[in-house]
């Protein structure tokens, strides 16, 4: 039983993770007006925060740094996976459309906030968890440095 506890704490944290982006995200589609898209950096910053309070848990308890890589990257993807659906229940409740579209077309259509808000959560998300757990791995390493004498 105790073998799978980690997936759990991954879990945990990526919700955690996800629940601090949202509140952000959910921020940006209230205001409903792309000038208040600096709540999107602002979710993805509080994203790396919870990324870094996991990996700071952690650092004594995994005992190679590829395993803080690995452990850092499944809470990574846990806290994607969430907030892609967190933004997607969000917009079945509040369905109001984000003004000022850009002028963007794919495939015939304007683009909106919806392709705005799955790639930032997905992309940029992604690398600030990679980035702090890259960090979190190597630079905050609990080491016996021992000085020449």
């Amino acid at each position: 039983m105790k073998a799978n506890n980690h997936w759990l704490t991954y879990m945990q944290y990526g919700f955690i993770a996800a629940i601090a982006y949202i509140t952000c995200a959910l921020a940006f589609i209230l205001h409903a007006q792309f000038k208040y898209a600096w709540w999107l950096n602002l979710g993805n910053i509080f994203f790396m925060a919870v990324l870094f309070v996991y990996g700071w848990i952690q650092r004594k308890a995994q005992p190679s740094a590829t395993a803080k890589i690995v452990a850092g990257m499944f809470v990574t993807l846990s806290g994607i996976a969430f907030s892609c659906i967190l933004i997607i229940l969000v917009y079945c409740v509040h369905l109001s459309p984000v003004k000022n579209v850009p002028a963007t077309i794919i495939n015939g259509k304007p683009a909106s906030s919806y392709w705005m808000l799955f790639i930032n959560a997905i992309i940029v998300n992604c690398c600030c968890g990679a980035f702090i757990t890259l960090m979190m791995a190597y630079a905050v390493q609990q080491k016996n440095i021992e000085t020449p004498s």
